[in-house]
């Protein structure tokens, strides 16, 4: 049996290790317990989590991707040019020995096999890691978790005026967002407060203003209604760069594309028409397939 010293030592062990596992208290012992603010512009825990959880998704897709190519543009452009281009995905080959040619100031819309969006994402294009572009050659990328990195705590006038220092008048940047469709009360609503359309036209407004040489748009359509995807034509056709527009939305297509390319059969090919006549070729070719379909 342990004597009642040894029992008391054991009793006072026991409690100073509680005691460290409790947080500290500023206001001595009986102070009551606050959570914990975040401080001003810093990220709250939920906003931290998120930023995690995307940074750890795409660290698996790139896990999952091995992309060789060569970068064939001119040093001096601001084209991107690859030639010898393959792609493997999840131990699938999606493109072989094929060539990806971007010249800026002229729009593409990439589409997969049977008119859906291609399953290689953009991070497949020129980036760190991948096929290097060059380095005076600014792309900017939108993405479909783009948003949940928006501090959701800021008005997207607050915010635009945080990224965008240089920027001093407030009118000026209101100008700015309004391009994008957010007029009024809206550009001093907390971002929170934003539907997932308007969310998605801060991130335009945001991207756009940082006046990128390409433009590369994955599935930019998501949670968007039609009167924001025309708005999203019309500032599309109104930059001036090059475009490269990942989508399953024909229409946005055919509203912005100046040539469409097919990724199918390992490659990526130019297709001689519009994405009406693509969408018309996909039909006849469907109703060709039908009765070998019903006959299997």
């Amino acid at each position: 049996m342990p004597s009642d010293l040894a029992k008391k030592k054991a009793a006072k062990k026991k409690e100073a290790a509680k005691a460290r596992q409790r947080p500290k208290k500023e206001n001595g012992d009986n102070a009551p317990e606050e959570a914990e603010q975040p401080l001003n512009g810093s990220a709250s825990p939920d906003v931290d989590e998120v930023t995690r959880q995307v940074e750890e998704f795409e660290l698996r897709k790139a896990a999952a991707r091995a992309v060789t190519g060569v970068l064939a543009s001119h040093p001096n452009s601001t084209d991107v040019h690859i030639i010898n281009m393959s792609l493997t995905f999840h131990g699938q080959e999606l493109l072989s020995d094929t060539t990806l040619e971007l010249n800026s100031g002229r729009r593409y819309g990439l589409i997969g096999l049977n008119g859906t969006a291609p399953p290689l994402s953009l991070p497949l294009l020129p980036s760190d890691g991948m096929i290097r572009k060059h380095s005076h050659v600014k792309i900017g990328r939108y993405h479909q978790h783009l948003a949940e990195q928006l501090d959701l705590d800021l008005s997207p006038l607050e915010y635009m005026m945080k990224c965008y220092p240089e920027i001093k008048e407030k009118e000026e940047m209101r100008k700015i967002i309004g391009r994008y469709g957010l007029t009024g009360k809206q550009q001093v609503s907390p971002i929170r407060n934003l539907s997932d359309g308007q969310k998605c036209r801060v991130c335009f407004a945001w991207l756009a203003w940082q006046n990128p040489h390409m433009l590369f748009l994955d599935e930019p359509t998501n949670h968007l209604d039609i009167e924001t995807i025309d708005a999203l034509a019309d500032a599309i056709n109104d930059f001036e760069g090059g475009m490269m527009l990942v989508s399953h939305d024909f229409r946005l297509i055919q509203q912005v594309a100046q040539e469409i390319w097919v990724c199918e059969k390992q490659a990526v090919t130019k297709w001689s028409g519009d994405i009406l006549s693509y969408k018309q070729h996909l039909k006849s070719r469907l109703s060709d397939e039908e009765p070998q379909r019903k006959g299997n």
